[in-house]
């Protein structure tokens, strides 16, 4: 995450629960929390402050956090579309042979 996008959300949680975070507090949440994706630490801020009275504690804002990530992410990775002549021509370069013999010669074999 961006400390930029950090310092926005922990200064919404200060305004909507109207309290002063120390540099401690901002030091912990930062070592706990900077590894997430910017707008589900942004998403996970709100969800919390629409739902909720007291400040969150790390581990509230991490749980919504990756609710947001399972929900929004990529639910399948595409398989890789690569030809056979392809991976060929690049074996071939890889032995420094002709392309064109390599692959007539790769392709007749069992």
């Amino acid at each position: 995450m961006e400390k930029t996008t950090f310092a926005k959300q922990m200064a919404y949680l200060s305004a909507a629960y109207e309290c002063t975070i120390t540099k401690e507090r901002v030091a912990v949440y930062w070592h706990q929390l900077g590894n997430l994706p910017d707008s589900a630490f942004s998403e996970a801020v709100v969800a919390h402050v629409n739902a909720n009275r007291s400040f969150p504690r790390v581990c509230e804002l991490r749980e919504l956090a990756q609710a947001v990530i399972r929900r929004t992410g990529p639910k399948v990775l595409e398989p890789p579309r690569v030809s056979t002549e392809a991976v060929l021509r690049g074996h071939a370069r890889i032995l420094g042979v002709n392309e064109e013999e390599y692959i007539s010669e790769m392709l007749k074999r069992d």
